[in-house]
């Protein structure tokens, strides 16, 4: 398989659009941005279209219209990893801790 993507959606107010990947073989070829297109096209219609992607990713997707969100917010298994990889910010002190 050249690449893959997939987008999850309820119909109506959301479509998720997430793990899109290209073997680095056919990396450089445009194959990511026609399947990120693809997902969006069939995305249309929803009140809102969030994008999952990988830092350094980001220009990509700001040229089809993707902006950074303010309020996203995750958890993950291995917080260490993925602040290591950029995925997530540290946390910052809470009041009770200085």
């Amino acid at each position: 398989m050249a690449g893959a993507g997939r987008a999850v959606a309820d119909g109506v107010d959301c479509s998720y659009i997430c793990d899109i990947a290209v073997h680095p073989r056919f990396q450089g070829r445009g194959l990511g941005k026609e399947i990120a297109m693809r997902l969006l096209n069939l995305s249309r219609g929803h009140r809102k279209i969030i994008l999952y992607a990988n830092p350094g990713t980001e220009k990509l997707y700001e040229k089809l219209g993707f902006r950074h969100m303010l309020t996203a917010m995750a958890i993950f298994s291995n917080e260490d990893a993925a602040i290591r990889k950029g995925l997530i910010a540290p946390s910052a002190p809470d009041d009770d801790d200085l």
